[in-house]
């Protein structure tokens, strides 16, 4: 039974058996499923108290860094803003910006290291 590329081919004038110039292939065709039943031990898994103590430490200080620097951050888009236009509502927001948020985180970020 000729499939319909063959079909094709042969109303072209190209004989498909011509199209392969070589030996005569030898591919085992595969069943419709195959399954393979595979015993692979599972890898358990280590955890080591200083690795996760070390990975602790460097999140800490990653989120006091991250902290002051969107604190930073914001105190000079806060004071670029009250420079730009001085009001005396913008100033005191930037004051109290700086007093209540800005200066404890970085008071907190000095002592502690």
């Amino acid at each position: 039974m000729a499939t319909e590329a063959e079909k094709n081919l042969r109303e072209l004038g190209i004989d498909p058996g011509e199209l392969y110039d070589g030996p005569n292939p030898n591919v085992a065709q595969f069943p419709g499923t195959m399954s393979v039943a595979l015993n692979v031990p599972q890898p358990t898994p280590i955890s080591r108290a200083g690795y996760v103590d070390t990975i602790t430490a460097a999140l800490n200080v990653l989120s006091a860094r991250l902290l002051g620097m969107i604190a930073t951050l914001g105190a000079v888009l806060m004071f670029g803003w009250a420079v730009y236009d001085p009001d005396p509502w913008r100033l005191a927001a930037v004051g109290t910006y700086a007093a209540v948020v800005l200066w404890p985180i970085v008071f907190l970020y000095l002592r502690r290291g």
